[in-house]
């Protein structure tokens, strides 16, 4: 059997992680007031963070037995799946005519061309990054509803009354804190849709296409260097703090960045630390635009705090989510605000907010709609279709409510489709018809799934005074 060493890997940390479970599943079992009487001690002060967010998981953890099984599990489980979608989405090529020449692109050079002023182009490349991924269609959503399944039967193992519970647990934060953000994120969908109207007035279209979305104000061709980004990133940090520069200059001058761009690799951008004893690292992929001058500085945000943090005990060196990413969005906003003190010009000026609020669109808003189709996906009594998926988890824009009035969407009468006979994925299609064609409303052409009803024919009302939209199935919801 070939194995690669990530597998190997896997199979290591499984091996290490099963060794010792014992440890935390007794300090999990430890009486309250025994526990309570412990950490007073002085020697129990750097770890007392530790011990109490391991114990908060105190109702769902299962026997040692157990879980030494699902951690073995796992390997062939979701951790094989996740695997597989990103050895699969990193070995695409992508085959397009850019400036009358065929190319073949990856995964990030491709997603790069979404900000070229060239609308044709912009156009083309979304095309052929959704075609390019159909035709693994099988494979893709199969990965998708098994993950989705596999999350759900460790939820009801673990006796979980939400399949959310755990990812919030693991971030140490409250379901009803990040239930009020998400509300208050889908009550002001309106302003988001406010901006987006402006700048199709900035383009000079009518209307903006998912494709626009990211569209640059500037029609001027962008092509920065590596070194024109080390260079505009480090003299940001140090107009913020010296050390907070020379902590980053570290990275780039000691090689801890892997910016090329080849085939094969893992598409996205993160920072992996490992251990306090051990530099972090970052991965993305620098095409020269600005946007990924932004993405080496969010990133780097996140080095930055893990280098910081290697003073901290191996329990306490990984932060939270929630934590982690206050440092990395920070990063970014060091750096917005000296591009702006530094840039003279009006237009200039204006292109740089843009893309600041595109990112914040991104961080809130559509990060709150892609939250909102797993929580709907995860509620799916029957695997979830393809085209919903593409609708959704493929696009840039993520084809989010944030383009047109939210709206709540019902079959009309004149729906040859009785509203008894159910889709196979009830409770998605909401958010599928949220999409930008919607903006036509009050009436639109009903989007059934094509192999569920294959007879419908009819029109869609939809309701523009609707609040925010609701995920949640309803029985004559198509």
């Amino acid at each position: 059997m070939i194995r690669s060493p990530s597998s190997r890997s896997s199979e290591a940390a499984t091996e290490t992680s099963n060794i010792l479970i014992f440890f935390s599943l007794e300090l999990i079992a430890l009486d309250d007031e025994y526990v309570a009487s412990l950490v007073v001690a002085p020697a129990m002060a750097d770890y007392l963070h530790y011990v109490e967010a391991l114990r908060r998981f105190k109702p769902h953890i299962l026997s040692e037995k157990e879980e030494q099984a699902i951690n073995q599990k796992n390997l062939t489980g979701r951790h094989a799946f996740e695997q597989l979608y990103e050895e699969l989405t990193g070995s695409l090529r992508f085959k397009l005519q850019v400036d009358g020449e065929e190319k073949e692109l990856t995964d990030g050079e491709i997603m790069a061309l979404l900000r070229r002023p060239d609308r044709g182009l912009r156009e083309r490349a979304f095309a052929t990054f959704l075609d390019t991924h159909a035709q693994h269609a099988l494979v893709i959503t199969s990965v998708f509803n098994n993950i989705f399944l596999d999350h759900k039967v460790d939820c009801e193992m673990r006796q979980y009354d939400d399949v959310v519970l755990p990812t919030h647990l693991s971030n140490e934060i409250e379901p009803q804190t990040v239930e009020a953000m998400m509300q208050a994120v889908e009550r002001h969908y309106p302003l988001a849709q406010e901006y987006f109207r402006i700048k199709a007035r900035m383009l000079g279209l009518e209307k903006l296409k998912n494709t626009d979305v990211y569209a640059p104000i500037d029609t001027e061709e962008e092509q920065l260097t590596f070194a024109q980004a080390q260079e505009m990133i480090l003299t940001a940090f140090g107009r913020f703090s010296e050390p907070f520069a020379a902590i980053a200059y570290d990275f780039f001058s000691k090689r801890w960045i892997d910016a090329e761009v080849r085939a094969g690799k893992r598409g996205g951008a993160f920072c992996a630390a490992l251990t306090p004893q051990h530099h972090p690292y970052v991965l993305c992929s620098f095409n020269g635009t600005g946007r990924d001058v932004s993405t080496i500085a969010h990133e780097l945000g996140h080095g930055i705090h893990y280098s910081l943090s290697r003073k901290q005990r191996l329990v306490n060196y990984d932060a939270p989510l929630v934590l982690a990413e206050t440092a990395s969005v920070f990063a970014e906003i060091v750096l917005t605000k000296h591009l702006l003190a530094e840039t003279q010009s009006k237009e200039a000026k204006r292109a740089i907010l843009c893309e600041l609020l595109e990112e914040m669109y991104g961080t809130v808003f559509r990060q709150t709609a892609l939250t909102r189709f797993e929580m709907a996906g995860e509620h799916c009594p029957a695997p979830i279709p393809l085209c919903v998926v593409s609708d959704v988890g493929w696009t840039p824009t993520n084809r989010s409510p944030l383009l047109v009035a939210p709206v709540r969407m019902r079959c009309s009468e004149r729906c040859s489709v009785k509203t008894s006979q159910k889709p196979r994925s009830r409770g998605i299609f909401k958010i599928t018809g949220l999409s930008p064609e919607l903006s036509r409303y009050p009436q639109e052409s009903c989007r059934h799934p094509r192999d569920a009803h294959r007879s419908c024919t009819g029109k869609h009302t939809v309701d523009p005074a609707s609040s925010t939209p609701t995920l949640i199935p309803d029985a004559d919801v198509c």
